[in-house]
């Protein structure tokens, strides 16, 4: 009966020791699954700026593409201003050259 008792004993203090694992399973589990809340949260703040900035990208391509297009009309026109040099410059040296044969 002395031996039963004393397992009954040591099996009382297994449950004990159980149930406490337990409880501290359980408040594990809490801390985790909170975690795992501020995780969601985060992932969608993450995607939310994601979003934001892929639209900041195409704002900036589109951005991208207009200076281009300026580029493109800039250098146009310095071709045609520098045409125009060319043509000025002429009209200035056949000037001269009408000035110095007149004198």
């Amino acid at each position: 009966l002395g031996t039963i008792q004393e397992a009954l004993g040591i099996i009382q203090e297994a449950l004990g020791i159980i149930q406490e694992a337990l409880g501290t399973i359980q408040e594990a589990l809490g801390t985790i699954q909170e975690a795992l809340g501020t995780i969601q949260e985060a992932l969608g703040t993450i995607q939310e700026a994601l979003g934001i900035i892929q639209e900041a990208l195409g704002i900036i391509q589109e951005a991208l593409g207009t200076i281009q297009e300026a580029l493109g009309i800039i250098q146009e026109a310095l071709g045609t201003i520098q045409e125009a040099l060319g043509i000025i410059q002429e009209h200035c040296f056949a000037k001269l050259r009408i000035i110095r044969n007149v004198t």
